[in-house]
């Protein structure tokens, strides 16, 4: 099992590096995205990729959308985790839009990290979608996220007193309107019909983000 660890933060770097390591994986680490790219480019052979969101040179998001455009030596599909802390809410609309396929929430801790690290290994060799469909997304420059415009609820508070909440939730349920986070961010745009893999992720996200109630046609 070969993973890539992408975190401009030595002390996360080092303790997933370590904690992989006595797993048996065989850890590649760096500490920007530039790297982590120059490392694809030379070494095309990671079963699972993790990136964190803030990186100099070139963030996470920047190196997620290249490999699922299929801009690099690695299979467009392969089974890719994120990094995240409660101050990058804001982006992980762009995640799910990229089919990121794990949120770690920092501070990430050994067992979260088994939990992530099995579902991300039941990931390899699937097929993803389109490569026209991830280059859509706006991710911005590489060493700049662009944030998603935010939406009325950014400045017009809602109150929401009914509606599902996340565990009440289920494959298959549609949005009637977007789901969005208590600040008004949106997650998951109106329309989307709820999948297992958008529930787990949204699940991983529980610590950091406070979501309102879903409504559901």
């Amino acid at each position: 099992m070969r993973i890539l660890v992408a975190d401009d933060e030595p002390f996360t770097r080092s303790v997933v590096e370590t904690t992989l390591r006595k797993m048996g994986a065989a850890v590649t680490a760096c500490g920007d995205g530039r790297q982590a790219l120059d490392i694809i480019a030379t070494t095309p052979h990671f079963d699972i990729v993790l990136l964190d969101f803030m990186m100099p040179w070139a963030h996470g998001l920047y190196v997620l959308k290249q490999i699922r455009m299929g801009a690099t030596q690695l299979p467009a599909g392969v089974p890719v985790g994120i990094f995240t802390s409660s101050s990058e809410e804001t982006t992980v609309s762009l995640s799910i839009a990229l089919d990121c396929d794990a949120f770690l929430v920092k501070p990430v801790d050994r067992v979260s990290l088994m939990e992530r690290l099995k579902r991300l290994l039941s990931r390899r060799g699937r097929t993803p979608q389109p490569a026209d469909r991830y280059e859509r997304v706006d991710v911005g420059p590489p060493n700049e996220i662009t944030v998603p415009n935010p939406s009325a609820l950014d400045v017009i508070p809602r109150l929401v007193e009914s509606g599902y909440q996340l565990a009440e939730l289920r494959p298959g349920m549609v949005l009637r309107e977007a789901l969005t986070t208590v600040q008004g961010q949106e997650v998951v745009p109106s329309g989307v019909t709820l999948t297992e893999d958008l529930l787990t992720l949204l699940g991983d996200l529980g610590r950091v983000v406070h979501l309102h109630p879903a409504q559901i046609v």
